[in-house]
């Protein structure tokens, strides 16, 4: 079984973070996923905030699967 950490404790994290650090996070990730923009991170932690319930259901399905 995998371990996940629920969307609000990133949010969080996130939350907590200077923006050095954000924008250094931001390199981290666009090194692993050199074709994510920053923007479609920007997007999906807006639709994750809208709809908490559908993502924690997919995340969910995701695991079983």
């Amino acid at each position: 079984m995998s371990e996940r950490t629920p969307l609000d404790t990133i949010e969080k994290a996130l939350s907590d973070l200077s923006p050095g650090e954000k924008a250094h996070l931001l390199q981290k990730v666009a090194q692993a996923y050199p074709t994510l923009r920053a923007e479609d991170l920007v997007n999906a932690r807006a639709y994750a905030q809208l709809h908490p319930t559908e993502i924690e259901a997919l995340i969910d399905a995701h695991e079983v699967a």
